[in-house]
């Protein structure tokens, strides 16, 4: 039953937009809502599938985070660029997918266990990658947004950045079972496989920002387990063919920035302009405009209702100076945790193979955030606090093990 109840959640985070238009429905005619049954699951699997002892949060800093989204709606409140109603309904939704974090904490009992939710979520990962790949069209000399893929996510350019941006990140647990010389060369070939299909849904959504953030993701990866002539020997092989074999429909997303003038393309300037107006908003309101508030508060400098389209901005914006150190506290406590499960004799491999993918997705997280506001988008925020959550339970074990053994050496 907790497995069963891992699955619909899992599935169900992308697919909130995907699953009404496969069943020919609008989202409105679905009782509570896509979201809400998604909500109504992990209720159930929270207050039902609990394990017999406590788990302690060693990622402190996600606990100040939380904090700091109730701080924002008092912010929201005050600032007032959105009515009550909006600020709250957003703080609900945010919140809601925020505190998904604590499931693997609460409800994980051992390493067989996290063994099957981390598959759950592979599978899931695959069929993601697997869905934007088929939306795309990886064809022609040049580029054009009807060629871009989406999936399961919202139709248009928009959901082709999402796609990107939540490709980039997971397929980094693919590369670190196929970088891990501990398995078997079954289950590595396995994941080359989704590696390359997961490659293929990451460019069929042309975005440049998620193609950028997952070369550099997978870069980390690999360093996470030392440098040495084979990695550099991979790496450059890797890149050789990647690059060789790119559609020039891919390849022209680099190269055609500029118009015949010389001039940078909207898609650059826009971004420009865009980030001068948060920065604005930052001197503006040191404390951030509050939760859910962002585009309102940019429509005020740039006449239209749109995020920064960078996460760091957005978060800043939003939560103020101190939620941007909170937030990246909170990315550099995951990166250190990471760091220690590997180090550790004394953790099974599924934890380091788990752990040395959260490096590569955390720095594709951060990476791909300089480009898009990704992070807090539905469809791909609850996704992340669940895998944050699966680390702070491989760490929670790593502190059990690490104590265990203070106490038999005295």
């Amino acid at each position: 039953m907790k497995i069963l109840l891992y699955v619909l959640i899992l599935f169900s985070l992308p697919h909130v937009n995907w699953i009404p238009y496969k069943l020919g429905i609008s989202p409105e005619q679905i009782p509570l809502g896509v979201g809400n049954w998604t909500l109504l699951a992990a209720a159930l699997l929270f207050f039902f599938g609990r394990h017999n002892y406590k788990a302690v949060n060693y990622l402190k800093s996600y606990n100040y985070f939380i904090l700091l989204v109730v701080f924002g709606v008092v912010v929201a409140i005050v600032t007032g660029y959105e009515d009550i109603d909006f600020v709250l309904t957003a703080f609900k939704r945010q919140m809601s997918l925020m505190l998904l974090f604590y499931l693997p904490l609460s409800t994980i009992s051992d390493e067989e266990e996290f063994k099957k939710i981390f598959i759950v979520c592979l599978v899931v990962h695959l069929m993601v990658g697997v869905e934007v790949f088929r939306s795309g069209m990886l064809v022609g000399s040049n580029f054009n947004d009807s060629k871009r893929g989406s999936g399961p996510f919202s139709l248009g350019w928009e959901g082709s950045d999402i796609a990107g941006g939540y490709l980039c990140q997971v397929i980094m647990f693919f590369a670190a079972i196929l970088y891990s010389s501990e398995l078997s060369i079954k289950t590595r070939c396995l994941s080359a496989f989704c590696c390359f299909a997961l490659l293929l849904g990451v460019l069929a959504t042309y975005a440049r920002g998620a193609i950028i953030a997952l070369v550099i993701g997978l870069l980390m990866l690999i360093v996470s387990k030392g440098l040495s002539l084979r990695s550099v020997f991979i790496v450059f092989i890797t890149a050789s063919l990647l690059f060789s074999y790119l559609p020039e429909s891919v390849t022209s997303r680099f190269d055609k920035t500029t118009s015949e003038s010389g001039q940078l393309d909207v898609t650059v300037t826009g971004r420009f302009y865009f980030y001068e107006s948060a920065l604005k908003i930052i001197v503006e309101n040191p404390l951030g405009v509050g939760t859910g508030q962002v585009r309102a508060a940019m429509q005020r400098y740039t006449s239209r209702y749109v995020d920064p389209h960078n996460g760091i901005l957005y978060t800043a914006c939003e939560y103020g100076i101190v939620g941007l150190i909170i937030f990246l506290t909170m990315l550099f406590q995951c990166m250190r945790g990471a760091f220690a499960i590997i180090k550790s004799d004394s953790m099974p491999i599924i934890y380091k193979v788990y752990a040395r993918g959260m490096i590569g997705f955390i720095t594709a997280l951060f990476f791909c955030n300089m480009s898009y506001a990704n992070f807090y988008k539905d469809t791909v925020l609850g996704t992340a606090v669940i895998h944050i959550g699966l680390l702070a339970f491989i760490l929670h074990h790593l502190h059990e093990v690490q104590s265990q053994a203070i106490t038999g050496a005295t």
